[in-house]
């Protein structure tokens, strides 16, 4: 996948966040979740901080009452802007590597994987 695919997929992706309904258990959410993992995976790597802070975003509370499913909803809704947000850093952070690979014959997003720097389990504060 070259830097201009993922971008494009990334972009779309994250426009496709805005059109899901509240809760984890959509056919929707379980089908744009794991493309969007998968297309983080395949553009920036697994270990690549942003991909493992995706994967660890939270869509549900960490605690809430029988039946309460105002809590779901809230939590769902207002992770979607993280989500959202995440998916920026993504195509950023492939711009960037894309122009500093730009001088290679090497696939732009394996050549930017190559010239990345270590990665990072958690963003640098």
């Amino acid at each position: 996948m070259n830097h201009e695919d993922a971008i494009k997929r990334l972009r779309a992706l994250r426009d496709e966040t805005a059109t899901l309904p509240p809760s984890t258990s959509s056919a929707e959410f379980n089908s744009w979740e794991p493309r969007t993992r998968s297309a983080l995976t395949r553009a920036l790597g697994e270990k690549h901080y942003i991909t493992q802070r995706f994967i660890k975003t939270k869509w549900t509370p960490s605690s809430y009452g029988l039946g309460d499913t105002i809590a779901f909803t809230s939590t769902f809704r207002g992770t979607v802007p993280e989500a959202q947000g995440i998916l920026d850093a993504a195509i950023a952070e492939i711009e960037l590597l894309a122009e500093e690979g730009a001088g290679s014959t090497a696939p732009p997003i394996v050549t930017a994987r190559k010239n990345a720097p270590p990665h990072q389990t958690t963003p640098a504060q």
